[in-house]
């Protein structure tokens, strides 16, 4: 059962967030922590996050830990890396002008990510 969202805000992850940039985070309510509810997403999920154009990249699911003094996750918001954040052409922090969507990764989509990335290490 694939799990999808439109998101409508996406938040800059730094080094010490992003899980050694291949996490993606998700508001609290996103994630299911006693592993019942098949609507949400479980910790460590893997997830396709793309944009209109079909550039996606690839990435875990974990929960958004908020820093006292940093902006929170709302909802319909995710946390990315600067690495997925510029693959997919979200311009800045904070930014609301995106269309990106989030579902549940197939085989067939980690395969291809990891076939054809462009880091030959992950090849």
């Amino acid at each position: 059962m694939s799990k999808l969202f439109k998101v409508s805000t996406v938040i800059r992850l730094y080094e010490d967030d992003s899980y050694a940039h291949s996490a993606a985070r998700l508001n609290s309510s996103r994630i299911d922590k006693k592993k019942q509810d098949k609507s949400k997403f479980r910790r460590h999920d893997t997830v396709k996050v793309s944009n209109p154009d079909g550039v996606y990249v690839i990435r875990s699911v974990m929960g958004a830990y908020i820093k006292p003094g940093k902006p929170g996750i709302t909802k319909d918001g995710i946390g990315l890396d600067y690495d997925a954040m510029d693959t997919l052409g979200v311009k800045s922090s904070g930014s609301t002008d995106n269309s990106l969507t989030v579902e549940t990764a197939s085989f067939y989509d980690v395969l291809d990510w990891y076939l054809y990335h462009t880091v030959t290490g992950y090849n």
